[in-house]
């Protein structure tokens, strides 16, 4: 055999068997004992995995692996306890405690795996205290068994604890907390792990407190979360004293969880601890809600306080604010005007008290700024009143926006100071802003402009119009009737009758808007109306025309009206002229009246003008006069049925003076009769007494018995006795009478 490893190679013998052939092959393996003077451990192992070989020569491999000890031997052999079988398995276990300590760090691998885990434990207690290291990494393992399995494993190689970590995690298995306190720093991390364990917690709590150290209180204050472990977390940190004291400072200034921060100055107050007028004093006060003890710090409270804000709710926020408002530090304005757009209304109102402390331009334009929100008022008013005389410049120019309430603020925030204004032109923006309009009338010139901006707010325009109709300056009178676009109707009203104040001297403007076609007519016509000069006349005689909407026509026909008899003319030639409205003319002239009566009914008999038209205005003067001429337009039977019923309804507008004339025509005309008859039946009562009257002094028959038949059917009982004697009166039908008489009975019955 040469020095060389040695192969003699493969022998193959074919043997055939009942006709099939086996392959029995033979491998003459190297001597193991010179592979392990070459330290050939690789090869080595394939002869120990190679489980076809021969069992024996298994087991020299496996002792040479040990006496080579090598890593990747012993890697191999622990890696292979639990899982071998009879000899090989009892000679593994008995010959790896030879290999000595350098077999700890396998042997920790192998008892985390169950099936190895009796073998290992073997192994190890062949090895005595020496492999007390392999159980070490198992007493902080998750898995309690294995834990368990370490500690009591080291209590039979005769391992004894000392003073470290290692030996903490031991006491803690054995449920020994009180063990871990003499330990000391060492133990803190596995006495804060036991904590989760709800059977160990107050006693890790007491061990942790015996420590002395100021690592245990941010774990003895999360314990203390809990309400059944709170008192003894801080009696625990009480037994720290002075020591306890930066780490708790430092916890209630950092932004951890509230419940901490509050349970950090509470141990404070366990250590006897005394706050300074300081920043630190002042958040331990803003944590005990003890406002008034930041108040008294000043402007070092001014941080907590800010801190406490972001974080407290509404009910809270509003105390803190008022806190540092009364503080008047610049350094919380930036937060105080932020807090005024908060979106709880209790804060918004507390920083705009706070505002009111400083005298700051920032706090003012913000107090300014707010006027218009109805939400903040009064709070703001006095806010500003507060500051006094720093406010007053931002004030006088919040007078003068468009927004009527922020100057209306304005105005009570500088009466609330004694304000008063030094010339005329403040004084008409101040009385305009306090909606003073007597006031401002009377300063007269100088109100004017203030006035005319005014015109242009829906708000303030139509008591900006009665000022400046007070005051009688013409210039005005263009920019009211400007004013009057986009104006609601009543405000429009109010507009129209102080432009009306200034009389004759709005005519010519007025007529200018009214031709320019660029201004809103209805106003126009109606001022022009109200003020009444014929001169208006004929210009709002063209708005009678059918071209224009029904409101125009009325409201010209309404002016016309009130000028009176110098818009008769007007109206007469463009109703002659045509294309005029027949029902607008007619109420024009009717509302010019009894003045205009006889130049209307004398137009009516001239035959040229509308008869319709004419007869409707005549139904707008309630006297006999127009009454009779209508009856007679109503009997002349040149008209056709429209114009008569146009002229029914005339009568009955005009009213009870219409009874007499329309009496006088009874019996006049057999085709007008039904018409006479039922006007005089409408009027009811009011045509008794005339009727009687006629009945007792007429002599025709035929009136007499439409007479009869009219009380008949107005049915008053007032007409029986009447009836009665005209039954004695020569010629009257009886019968008429006696029904007549029927329906006075049946009607009052």
């Amino acid at each position: 055999m040469n020095t060389t490893l040695i192969v003699i190679g493969f022998v193959i013998v074919v043997l055939v068997v009942s006709g099939g052939v086996v392959f029995l092959i033979l491998y003459n393996y190297a001597d193991i004992s010179y592979l392990k003077s070459k330290q050939q451990t690789a090869e080595i192992i394939k002869i120990f995995k190679n489980a076809s070989l021969d069992v024996r020569k298994r087991r020299q491999a496996l002792s040479a692996l040990v006496e080579l000890a090598t890593p990747d031997a012993l890697k191999t052999l622990t890696a292979s306890l639990g899982k071998l079988q009879g000899e090989l398995q009892t000679q593994l276990v008995s010959e790896l405690p030879k290999a000595g300590k350098s077999l700890v760090p396998y042997l920790t691998a192998a008892l985390r795996d169950a099936p190895a885990r009796p073998d290992a434990l073997q192994v190890i207690k062949a090895l005595g205290q020496d492999a007390a290291e392999a159980l070490f990494p198992l007493l902080s393992d998750p898995n309690p068994t294995l834990r368990t399995l370490a500690a009591q494993t080291l209590d039979e190689i005769g391992w004894q604890p000392t003073r470290d970590a290692l030996s903490a995690a031991y006491w803690m298995i054995k449920k020994q907390p009180h063990r871990c306190a003499a330990i000391g720093v060492a133990a803190i991390p596995v006495l804060v792990q036991a904590l989760n364990d709800p059977e160990l917690c107050e006693p890790v709590i007491e061990a942790l407190g015996e420590i002395h150290h100021p690592d245990v209180i941010r774990p003895l204050l999360k314990a203390g979360k809990n309400p059944q472990y709170a008192l003894k977390a801080g009696m625990a940190i009480g037994k720290l004293g002075e020591t306890a004291v930066p780490v708790l400072l430092e916890i209630i200034q950092n932004p951890a969880e509230e419940e901490i921060r509050q349970m950090a100055s509470n141990a404070l107050d366990l250590v006897q601890w005394t706050p300074a007028a300081d920043q630190q004093g002042a958040r331990y006060w803003a944590l005990k809600r003890r406002w008034d003890k930041c108040l008294e710090i000043g402007e070092n409270a001014i941080v907590p306080l800010i801190e406490s804000l972001q974080r407290e709710p509404p009910q809270t926020r509003k105390e803190i604010i008022h806190v540092l408002g009364k503080i008047s530090s610049e350094k919380a304005l930036p937060e105080l005007l932020n807090s005024i757009n908060d979106r709880d209304h209790e804060t918004r109102i507390a920083a705009v008290e706070a505002l009111g402390y400083f005298k700051h331009q920032s706090a003012v334009e913000a107090l300014v700024a707010s006027l218009s929100d109805d939400s903040l008022h009064p709070a703001h008013i006095n806010a500003l009143a507060r500051i006094g005389e720093a406010a007053h410049d931002a004030l006088v120019t919040a007078l003068y926006p468009p927004n009527t309430t922020t100057r209306l603020r304005a105005a009570e925030a500088l009466a609330k100071t004694g304000w008063s204004p030094h010339n005329d032109e403040t004084a008409a923006a101040y009385a305009i802003a306090l909606q003073d309009w007597e006031s401002c009338a009377k300063l007269g010139e100088a109100a004017i402009d203030r006035l005319l901006e005014d015109l242009h707010h829906p708000q303030t325009c139509s008591n900006a119009a009665r000022a400046l109709a007070q005051i009688g300056e013409a210039r005005a009178i263009v920019p009211i009737i400007q004013a009057f676009a986009a104006k609601p109707p009543a405000v429009q009203q109010t507009m129209v009758e102080a432009l009306a104040h200034f009389g004759n001297t709005a005519i010519p403007p007025l007529l200018e808007a009214l031709n320019s076609g660029q201004m809103e007519l209805l106003p126009v016509i109606h001022t022009l109306g109200l003020i009444g000069d014929e001169r208006a006349a004929r210009p709002l005689a063209n708005f009678l025309s059918s071209d224009y909407p029904s409101s125009v026509r009325e409201t010209a026909a309404q002016a016309l009206g009130n000028i009176g008899l110098p818009a008769l003319k007007p109206i007469l030639e463009r109703l002659r002229e045509g294309n005029i409205h027949p029902r607008a003319a007619g109420e024009a002239l009717g509302r010019i009246g009894k003045p205009a009566r006889d130049q209307i009914i004398q137009a009516l008999r001239s035959k040229i003008y509308d008869a319709q038209t004419l007869v409707y205005a005549l139904g707008k003067i309630p006297d006999e006069t127009a009454a009779a001429a209508v009856v007679e337009t109503l009997v002349s039977g040149q008209y056709g049925q429209e114009i008569r019923n146009t002229a029914v309804n005339a009568l009955l507008e005009i009213g009870p003076a219409s009874i007499k004339p329309l009496i006088a025509t009874l019996g006049s005309s057999l085709s007008n009769q039904p018409e006479i008859y039922n006007v005089l039946v409408k009027f009811g009562s009011d045509a008794v007494e005339p009727l009687i009257w006629a009945l007792q002094y007429y002599n025709n028959p035929f009136q007499c018995e439409a007479i009869v038949n009219i009380l008949g059917d107005i049915g008053d009982v007032r007409a029986v006795n009447p009836l009665m004697t005209a039954r004695k009166k020569y010629g009257i039908n009886n019968e008429i009478v006696k029904t007549a008489l029927e329906k006075i009975w049946r009607k009052q019955h």
